[in-house]
């Protein structure tokens, strides 16, 4: 939606092809993320690196060009969500097929501690 908002209040530019990479790769995680939630089981290894991709496009374009600044920061935003998702996902997956949190590789975060800067609270 930031994008969107910004959208007008900013110069047209050319979609840089890193963005397209990461917009495929933003669909992608979606779809596989819908997978899991239907029951299904996606390797770890399947899921696109959002982070690399966002590392490239952060590499990509003018910085000094309001519209590219503004894409920078809602990717990055949308790369941490998607990240986050993702792991909470799998997680709840794992527990789902009764694993143990153990098994699962999950570590209960005790109260009050894992919140980002800014998060809740």
């Amino acid at each position: 939606m930031a994008l969107e908002a910004g959208l007008p209040l900013t110069p047209d530019v050319p979609a840089r092809s890193e963005f397209r990479v990461f917009a495929a790769d933003v669909e992608k995680t979606l779809l596989l993320l819908e997978g899991i939630v239907s029951g299904g089981k996606v390797p770890e290894k399947k899921f696109p690196n959002l982070r690399e991709d966002h590392t490239r496009l952060l590499a990509a374009g003018d910085p000094e060009k309001e519209r590219y600044a503004l894409v920078n920061i809602e990717a990055d935003r949308m790369t941490n969500s998607l990240n986050t998702l993702r792991e909470e996902i799998v997680a709840w997956s794992r527990l789902g097929r009764g694993q143990s949190a153990l098994e699962s590789g999950i570590v209960p975060v005790a109260a009050g501690q894992g919140k980002a800067h800014g998060e809740g609270g």
